[in-house]
């Protein structure tokens, strides 16, 4: 992560050095307009911006900071010394929360609910889901190789493959966390979880740092961009973060679901209270608090750490951009609300991909047949790589399911000609036949 590269200038200073800035109305209106604009600037972007004539960067900067502070939430969390962390709520992330909260895309793309499809997408989100998060932390394991341990079911390889693969499991397990209050001892375990049998010092494993021995540091440069919170703060800030977590929805101030799954993220990494682990601990988190509102249950199809890891920069120019704001969550906010909607675009472009799919098989080759959406899934693979093979236990794996349902759905495939079937050693493969292959042409 890279934070504090360029902190933002003491702006109750400016405002002290010439009071009457508040009496200028012009300069008073353009920084309402940058505060709740539609792109909400970190200081290293608005200094950069032309200035109105006789104003300095740092003079505007001044009011801008005194608009977003005074309409911000200010949330039961601390950053340095005794600031809290705040979110302030521009009318443009209000829509965006609108959008999210509608869902209305996925509801027209035939977002379906039944207990098959649940599984089977969920299963697929998880898999991209523990991938990018993995990937996020340095490992290094293409997404082929990732998909392949995690269809498999084989053991892991070496550490990457092992972030992979505890990832997974954590997040198979998620729903039996879910309904019940977090505690600084969920959360230790958690952590022991997801970093079992990947650290350097085992010691780090499912507790808190003994110490203050930690930097943050630039993964290019080496330099150190934070520095934690003292280890004699964390038992009491991790209590802070649980209690925040753990508030009822209707308690005031009202924090957007999505808002407060993101600060729970942002706040836990912020704290950074495990030696490491922080950053996987800190997306299960995002998640936990989220998937706990029934109202989001559709949020489990969404592998949000995929669109975070192909934006990695933006992901840890938000974290810089909020701690040097001195706790301004509202920049890692903005960033993984865009992140959600990506996401909502990509799963209803799949939905809708599919159906197309399947409205083709049924019309046009006279397929009387239902197919389930695991079935869906391979014609969608197929007709995109041409070269795809299946088997029983990969199919099972993929989608979650016994592999007594995993061969019935090839078989059936087969069955009506859209796969063909070789056998090498003890191991039936399918492959999509000419007649699959039209589909793409329909």
């Amino acid at each position: 992560m890279a934070y504090l590269q360029r902190p933002s200038p003491a702006w109750m200073a400016a405002l002290q050095e010439d009071p009457t800035l508040l009496l200028d109305l012009e300069a008073m209106q353009r920084a309402s307009r940058i505060s709740d604009g539609k792109h909400y600037l970190s200081w290293s972007e608005f200094r950069r911006r032309p200035m109105p004539e006789g104003l300095k960067p740092e003079q505007l900067w001044a009011l801008v900071q005194l608009q977003r502070r005074g309409t911000a939430l200010q949330l039961p969390l601390r950053n340095a010394g005794v600031l809290p962390t705040r979110v302030t709520m521009t009318d443009p992330l209000r829509a965006a929360l609108h959008r999210i909260a509608c869902h209305q895309e996925l509801q027209d793309a035939g977002l379906r609910t039944g207990e098959s499809d649940a599984e089977t997408y969920a299963h697929r989100a998880f898999i991209e889901e523990a991938l990018a998060s993995a990937r996020i932390e340095g490992a290094d394991s293409t997404r082929v190789v990732g998909r392949d341990l995690l269809r498999t079911g084989r053991a892991p390889r070496d550490r990457s493959e092992r972030m992979i693969f505890n990832n997974f499991m954590v997040l198979r397990s998620l729903d039996q966390w879910l309904g019940g209050p977090l505690t600084p001892s969920l959360l230790c375990h958690m952590q022991e979880m997801l970093t079992r049998e990947t650290l350097d010092n085992p010691a780090d494993s499912g507790r808190l740092r003994p110490d203050d021995d930690v930097r943050v540091r630039d993964r290019l440069t080496g330099a150190i961009v934070h520095v934690p919170p003292p280890a004699a703060e964390l038992a009491e800030r991790m209590q802070r973060l649980c209690d925040f977590a753990n508030a009822p929805a209707g308690d005031a101030p009202f924090v957007d679901p999505v808002v407060r799954a993101i600060v729970l993220h942002y706040q836990l990494a912020y704290d950074h209270p495990f030696g490491d682990g922080n950053g996987r601990t800190a997306r299960w988190l995002f998640l936990w608090s989220l998937l706990g509102q029934p109202a989001y249950w559709w949020c489990r199809y969404l592998p949000i750490s995929r669109m975070t890891e192909r934006a990695r920069d933006g992901y840890y120019r938000a974290f810089q951009n909020a701690a040097d704001d001195e706790g301004d969550a509202t920049y890692l906010v903005r960033q993984q609300v865009r992140c959600m909607e990506l996401e909502m675009a990509s799963l209803a472009a799949l939905l809708r991909r599919r159906r197309a799919l399947y409205e083709s098989a049924r019309r046009h080759l006279r397929v009387e047949d239902e197919f389930n959406v695991r079935q869906l899934a391979v014609f969608d693979h197929s007709v995109r790589h041409s070269e795809a093979e299946f088997t029983q236990t990969g199919h099972a794996q993929y989608h979650g399911v016994t592999n007594v349902t995993a061969g019935r759905d090839l078989k059936q495939l087969a069955t009506l000609g859209f796969l063909s079937q070789s056998k090498r050693g003890r191991t039936i493969f399918y492959r999509p036949t000419t007649k699959l292959m039209r589909l793409a042409e329909r």
